[in-house]
Parts: structure tokens; C-alpha cells; sequence
């Protein structure tokens, strides 16, 4: 439960937006499954999720999603520099 309310505290501190995986979105991550066939499911609802909220940024430690063209994505270590 204290991990939990961290976890919580932490996603409203940094104004992290949970959304929901709706029918769009998922429509979406299958498209970028399509097109990049080495990304992983749940890489391309996350990315699916991003591209529908409009977001500029998709920070990651997978440097196989840096290929991703729609979103600028950048590793933690890249982002630290």
C-alpha cells in the first residue's frame, strides 16, 4: 500500500496522465506493429497511447524504439547528458 501511494504521488507530482486503452489506441498499436514488427506489444500500445495524447516526448530504456518516427523518442541516458 506505501509503494503504491508513492507510485501515485509520484504520476500526480510529474502531472503523468494515465489513459486508458480504448479502441482508437488500440487500432493504432497495431498499426505500429505493422510497420515495425520488432517492437514488442505492449511497446506499441505505449506508443499508440503517446501518439493519442499528443505527446512531443516518449522517454524509454529501449533504444530499438529510438526508431520510432511519429514521436521523438529518447533513452533516459540520452536524456541525462
Amino acid at each position: 500500500m506505501k509503494k503504491e501511494k508513492a507510485f501515485f504521488s509520484f504520476l500526480a507530482d510529474c502531472s503523468i496522465e494515465i489513459r486508458a486503452i480504448d479502441k482508437v489506441t488500440a487500432m493504432k498499436a497495431a498499426k505500429i506493429r505493422a510497420e515495425y514488427k520488432f517492437f514488442k506489444p505492449m511497446d506499441a500500445l505505449q506508443l499508440a497511447a503517446a501518439c493519442q495524447a499528443g505527446c512531443s516526448l516518449f522517454l524509454t530504456n529501449d533504444r530499438q524504439l529510438l526508431q520510432f518516427r511519429a514521436i521523438q523518442c529518447v533513452t533516459i541516458d540520452d536524456f541525462c547528458k
